[in-house]
C-alpha cells in the first residue's frame, strides 16, 4: 500500500525540482526555430522576450517550490517534533502538516540561525544516541565503526546548517512569491534606474532593469497606508544553482531511509555538502538584485 513507508521513500520523485530546473534552462538556449516548433501556430502571438520572462519566472518559482516542498519534509522528519519514528507515518504527517506554522518556523530561522540549535541534540536510534541532523540526513547510517566518513559527515552537516540559513532567508519574501502564484500582480513595468546628477548635467549611474519582474505591495503600519512596487532583476543561474542544492537536500532525506527500508543491496553513495562550494554557487551574477519604490500615505 501507498501508505507503507518503504513505497513512498522508493517512488517519491524527490529530484522533481532539479529537473525542472534543467529541462527550463534548456529551453531558455532555444534559438527562434526550435521556439517556433514548441508553439507551433501561437508562435507569432508572442515576443522572444515574453517568452523568455515566462521562463524565468518560472524557474524562480520553481526555486520557491523546491524550498517548500524541502521545509515540509525537512519537519515532518524532525523527531523533536514528533517522535522518532515519524518518518513511518510521513505521508499522514504531510498531509496534516500546518503550512501557516512551517512558515513562522522558517521565518524564525531566517532572522536567527540558533534556531537550528535543536540539529545538534541528540535522538536515540539503532546505532545509540545520534545528533538529530545526522538522523535527518545520514538516517540509519553506521558512523561509530569510521572516524574519517564520521568527520566528513560532521562537516557536511554544518554546510548544510548554512545552506538551510540560505534557503529559510530567499523564501521568507512570501509577497514575492505570492506573486509568482497569481502572475497577474507580476508586471514588466521598469527598464531602467538611473541617478541624474543636476549640477554636472549628467547621469551618473545607471542600470539596465529590461531583464526584470515588478511587484506590488500594500501595507498598513498604525495609521500609515504604505504602497510599494519590488523590482526584483532575475538572476537565472543563481536561481538554478539553489534549486540543485536544495533539490539535493530533499534527496539527502529520502534516498537514506529508502535504503533502510527496502534493503538495498548495491553499496550506499553518501553526499558530503561543502560550505565554500555553496558559497560560490549562491553568488549573485547581476549588478543591481532589487529595487523598492515607496509610497506612505498619513
Amino acid at each position: 500500500m501507498i501508505f507503507q513507508p518503504e513505497i513512498f521513500y522508493s517512488t517519491y520523485q524527490k529530484d522533481f525540482h532539479k529537473i525542472k530546473a534543467i529541462y527550463l534552462k534548456k529551453l531558455l538556449e532555444f534559438q527562434d526555430k526550435e521556439m517556433e516548433r514548441i508553439f507551433e501556430e501561437n508562435y507569432n502571438d508572442f515576443t522572444k522576450e515574453n517568452i523568455h520572462r515566462a521562463i524565468k519566472s518560472e524557474i524562480r518559482q520553481n526555486l520557491f517550490h523546491c524550498i517548500e516542498t524541502f521545509f515540509d519534509i525537512f519537519f515532518a522528519l524532525d523527531p523533536k517534533e514528533t517522535t522518532n519514528e515519524n518518518h513511518v507515518n510521513i505521508l499522514k504527517t504531510l498531509t496534516q502538516a500546518k503550512w501557516r506554522k512551517n512558515l513562522k518556523r522558517i521565518e524564525k530561522i531566517a532572522e536567527n540561525p540558533n534556531e537550528l540549535k535543536f540539529l545538534d541534540e541528540f535522538v536515540e536510534t539503532n546505532h545509540g544516541n545520534i545528533k538529530v541532523a545526522e538522523y535527518l540526513f545520514y538516517y540509519n547510517l553506521n558512523l561509530t565503526k569510521d572516524v574519517e566518513l564520521k568527520e566528513k559527515v560532521t562537516t557536511s552537516i554544518e554546510a548544510i546548517k548554512y545552506l538551510i540559513l540560505i534557503l529559510s532567508k530567499e523564501f521568507s519574501n512570501r509577497d514575492e512569491y505570492n506573486s509568482y502564484k497569481h502572475s497577474i500582480r507580476l508586471i514588466p513595468a521598469v527598464d531602467s534606474f538611473s541617478i541624474f546628477n543636476p549640477v554636472a548635467n549628467n547621469v551618473e549611474v545607471e542600470f539596465n532593469l529590461e531583464d526584470s519582474l515588478s511587484y506590488y505591495v500594500f501595507e498598513t503600519d498604525n495609521e500609515t497606508q504604505i504602497e510599494k512596487i519590488i523590482t526584483k532583476t532575475f538572476d537565472v543561474q543563481r536561481d538554478i544553482n539553489l534549486t540543485i542544492l536544495c533539490s539535493n537536500l530533499i534527496s539527502q532525506l529520502i534516498y537514506h531511509r529508502d535504503h533502510s527500508y527496502n534493503k538495498l543491496k548495491e553499496n550506499i553513495s553518501v553526499s558530503i555538502f561543502r560550505e565554500e562550494k555553496i558559497t560560490e554557487l549562491n553568488k549573485r551574477k547581476v549588478q543591481i538584485q532589487k529595487l523598492i519604490y515607496t509610497i506612505k500615505y498619513d
